[in-house]
């Protein structure tokens, strides 16, 4: 969809530069680079560095405005991560200059700002390990997702609380994308047989915002079979 809608922006732009140079007798056309932050309205994107009047947006007119000396700006908040609108987002600009009609082009490029929570697949999961687990041994989990960009989606993970005589350990490859629990000392079922381990996976950018997991762990021996439930519908779990 995205891709899709990208395509179709471009080649509405194509077309209506096309329609331009074949009838409008155009003095000229410049392009002009600015970026701007997303979600916020009435910020400044740039202004034309230009001679010129009577500017007017002719694309994307419900996003942007442009006042009498060229100075663009948003008209409404912009979500960089929604599909409503390509990046760079591309303003074609018409004004008077010279006693004619000249034509510029802005690619509007917006920049990320850190409006995303991490967020996990499931609010709460259920996990089984055997007491007999040597050290390193994995339980996989599935990591949490950020919509932001560059530093902002950039996730690390902890175990916030709950991770009594520091048994386990948490393990994130962002090369495989694989999260993992990690079994750090000897389990002991008889001591702690239940153990509820608070995930948090938090991002670099500023301010920092964090996503949380519950991660219920049950310990048991050799001498029954263990199941486990993933679904954060389902808030017990019994081993038979």
């Amino acid at each position: 969809m995205w891709k899709g809608k990208q395509i179709s922006a471009r080649i509405s732009y194509l077309g209506l530069l096309l329609v331009i140079f074949l009838h409008c007798g155009v003095n000229g056309q410049q392009s002009f680079n600015f970026s701007f932050p997303e979600e916020q309205s009435g910020v400044i994107v740039g202004k034309l560095q230009v001679q010129g009047s009577g500017f007017s947006i002719l694309t994307y007119r419900t996003y942007f405005n442009i006042s009498s000396d060229g100075i663009i700006r948003t008209a409404k908040k912009i979500d960089r991560e929604s599909s409503e609108v390509t990046n760079p987002i591309i303003l074609v600009i018409s004004g008077t200059s010279g006693g004619g009609l000249s034509y510029y082009t802005v690619n509007a490029y917006i920049t990320d700002i850190n409006d995303n929570i991490p967020t996990f697949p499931h609010a709460k999961l259920f996990r089984t390990v055997s007491e007999s687990s040597q050290k390193g041994h994995k339980v996989s989990l599935n990591p949490a997702t950020d919509a932001d960009f560059g530093d902002n989606g950039t996730l690390s993970y902890i175990i916030a609380s709950g991770n009594i005589e520091e048994r386990f350990t948490i393990r994130y490859v962002a090369d495989t994308k694989s999260l993992d629990l990690i079994v750090d000392k000897v389990l002991d079922r008889e001591t702690v047989s239940h153990y509820i381990l608070n995930i948090s996976a938090c991002d670099n950018g500023t301010p920092r915002l964090c996503g949380f997991c519950i991660i219920e762990i049950t310990v048991f021996t050799m001498s029954i079979t263990a199941t486990f439930c993933i679904s954060p519908q389902v808030f017990s779990c019994a081993c038979y």
